[in-house]
């Protein structure tokens, strides 16, 4: 008997820790981008504090020292464009040589998003935005995300290493099919 209530203990704690991994893997953290928009990010995605138009910024970290870049912009009820050209504004980003793009549409609470995924070379600005100088990361990707909002769309961008972008893809949606709730 004495046996049986110990292996008993030793599966419920096992069963105990799986669950609290499983739940640690999933954690998430509020970004409050308008009172009424509220993404729940995963936890390891790292805040950092923005820099010029961006108004949340993240360093996703990935394996051997690679890290992937989120931001958030915002540029007020006029928008920066229409969908269509932030589009392509982001597939021009990349190199036409190997870039692949796949386009989708989901349901968040102020309306239709937009996600563009975006892989290939990557020309990524150096330096101030008015030089307009680039440097090629080959093996690349983007996800690229018109936001509606309460106070103008917005836009979120996730680009780095192709395997750790892809790999945060469900996450993000999952944040931006939920947001606000």
């Amino acid at each position: 008997m004495r046996h049986f209530i110990a292996l008993c203990c030793l599966v419920a704690f096992a069963a105990l820790a799986a669950g609290e991994a499983t739940n640690a893997a999933n954690a998430t953290t509020p970004l409050t981008l308008a009172p009424e928009l509220v993404l729940n990010l995963p936890t390891s995605w790292e805040r950092l504090q923005p820099a010029g138009p961006r108004i949340a910024q993240y360093r996703i970290p990935g394996d051997a020292g690679t890290a992937a870049e989120f931001t958030v912009f915002s540029f007020g009820p006029q928008g920066a464009g229409d969908v269509e050209a932030n589009l392509n504004r982001w597939l021009g980003q990349f190199a036409e040589d190997g870039r692949q793009q796949e386009r989708s549409t989901g349901t968040a609470r102020h309306g239709e998003y937009h996600l563009a995924q975006i892989t290939g070379t990557f020309n990524k600005a150096v330096g101030p935005p008015m030089a307009g100088k680039t440097e090629p990361q080959p093996g690349s990707a983007m996800l690229g995300v018109v936001l509606p909002g309460p106070q103008g769309p917005l836009y979120l961008k996730l680009t780095g290493p192709k395997e750790l972008v892809l790999a945060q893809r469900a996450a993000l949606e999952a944040a931006i099919r939920k947001e606000g709730k």
